[in-house]
């Protein structure tokens, strides 16, 4: 039985329909053939949250560190392998990090088409010009793996994509500052975003000392005293400093008292001995020390000390004084003491005070002599 005409009609109508529809999907697939795709093994960038004792100071900079980033670059023809890079807060020959930041580009180890390359670069004021196997990728500047000053064509170029970012020393560092920036790497007809992010945030930590930091040495008779020699008195005192996050410091100490010549006290030297009274005292004076291991997140650390700010830094004697003479304590593993205070969470330690009285013969014991020492220490951010 034949069918209706009507049927065959809407029959030839939905061929019709579909062979139009493959048509216009096969167009879009040939469009989407030609050109280049570019991309980027991590486009975007996350420094994390950051202080600035977490970070190497070089020069002017804290620097935020390096990250190396495959880049491939794929052709469906015979292109012009020309890379351009459009960013943002532009400064001088490195590219802005929001206000307090910067960061470079070096483009290295180039291949084209699987063989190794040499690169060149150009601006609006330069022409072509080889730059070799690394390049510092300037703002405004145009890259291309270069032969006889001409770009390069080819169908896959890869390379290896540094990115190098630092925090500016003079900027306020103080306070907490999100820094992004972002800018667009082009080829021919493709691009790829590249962001960069970190947040700043202040050091915070926080000292502690046992028992409010009240060393209660009582009555002191004088059967205690020695009526020849300089007698010695000892009190412990735990010390804890906790951080937010792992941080750089150091400990100053800082006599809140007048001090004497202390010439009672012998073997020790005078930058580690502060006042014992509200008045100048020769008969009295007392030492800081750490008395055992100290020990950061879990680990025992080797005291440290500068004499330079910082500058410079080394391991103290056995015996591990604090000092009156604005010197700075700090800790570090025993096998890295060289690269000065490690960046430390927890810090825990017990000090040991001593006081030393000067032989009986040489105090008036008429009147009670108060002991009255006082002192700070400092928790100084490196």
């Amino acid at each position: 039985m034949k069918r209706p005409p009507h049927a065959a009609m809407r029959s030839e109508c939905v061929c019709r329909q579909l062979c139009l529809a493959l048509l216009l999907m096969g167009m879009s697939c040939a469009a989407a053939a030609q050109g280049c795709q570019i991309t980027l093994g991590q486009p975007q960038i996350d420094y994390g949250k950051v202080n600035k004792t977490q970070l190497q100071k070089q020069g002017n900079r804290y620097l935020l560190g390096e990250r190396h980033l495959q880049m491939t670059v794929q052709c469906s023809r015979d292109t012009d392998m020309v890379l351009s890079y459009l960013a943002d807060g532009i400064n001088g020959d490195v590219f802005g990090f929001a206000e307090r930041g910067q960061y470079s580009l070096l483009l290295s180890d180039a291949r084209l088409d699987g063989r190794p390359v040499a690169l060149g670069a150009a601006s609006a004021r330069s022409p072509w010009q080889m730059k070799g196997d690394k390049v510092h990728w300037l703002p405004a500047m145009q890259l291309a793996p270069l032969e006889a000053n001409v770009p390069l064509q080819g169908t896959t170029f890869t390379a290896r994509l540094t990115v190098d970012a630092w925090l500016d020393a003079t900027s306020d560092l103080s306070s907490t500052a999100e820094l992004q920036a972002s800018g667009m790497m082009a080829v021919d007809d493709a691009a790829v975003s590249l962001a960069l992010q970190a947040n700043v945030v202040p050091a915070a930590c926080k000292l502690h000392l046992g028992n409010d930091g009240l060393v209660d040495f009582g009555v002191i008779a004088t059967g205690e005293l020695s009526a020849s020699k300089t007698s010695t008195l000892r009190r412990s005192l735990s010390a804890a400093v906790t951080c937010d996050s792992p941080t750089r410091f150091a400990l100053r100490a800082i006599d809140n008292r007048q001090s004497g010549t202390f010439a009672h006290v012998q073997g020790l030297a005078r930058s580690v001995l502060f006042g014992a009274g509200k008045k100048a005292s020769d008969s009295l004076a007392w030492s800081l020390r750490f008395d055992g291991a100290v020990v950061g997140d879990g680990l025992a650390l080797q005291p440290l000390y500068s004499s330079q700010g910082g500058a410079g830094w080394e391991p103290t004697p056995r015996t591990a004084f604090l000092h009156t003479d604005n010197r700075l304590h700090g800790f570090a593993a025993s096998e890295r003491t060289a690269a000065g205070p490690t960046l430390i969470r927890q810090l825990d330690a017990m000090l040991m005070v001593e006081l030393y009285v000067a032989p009986m013969r040489q105090l008036d014991l008429r009147d009670e002599t108060l002991i009255d020492g006082a002192a700070t220490l400092e928790l100084i951010y490196l």
